[in-house]
């Protein structure tokens, strides 16, 4: 890529090239400004309602099938320091946490959000 600066000399740099002298020129390039696309941030996911599982310590739904080998704690406060969260720690290799509600319409609701951290 060839590009061209166009460097504006003044009447004495004129008089100076005339006389026999030389030119000093000093170009500085500065890169153009690459536009940074917005942070999109999706809206939060309501802690409150009919479809929320879990929210601030408390399991909102009617129980859960868990399997022997997993520890649940809904009320955590030793995991993550200063916050209570739920907690589900593994004790054999096949573990899981099935949560179930009685009676609820599901229809309004296309997914299942697990926010894991």
């Amino acid at each position: 890529m060839t590009t061209i600066y166009k460097i504006p000399l003044t009447p004495a740099d004129y008089a100076a090239i005339a006389a026999g002298g030389t030119l000093n020129v000093g170009v500085m390039v500065v890169p153009a400004l690459i536009a940074t696309p917005p942070v999109v941030v999706p809206p939060p996911v309501p802690v409150i309602g009919p479809g929320v599982i879990y929210a601030d310590g408390i399991f909102h739904w009617k129980g859960d099938w868990s399997g022997a080998g997993l520890t649940t704690n809904y009320a955590d406060t030793t995991f993550i320091p200063g916050k209570t969260v739920a907690s589900f720690v593994s004790n054999t290799a096949w573990a899981y946490w099935l949560p179930y509600i009685l009676h609820m319409d599901t229809t309004p609701y296309a997914n299942l959000i697990l926010a894991i951290k």
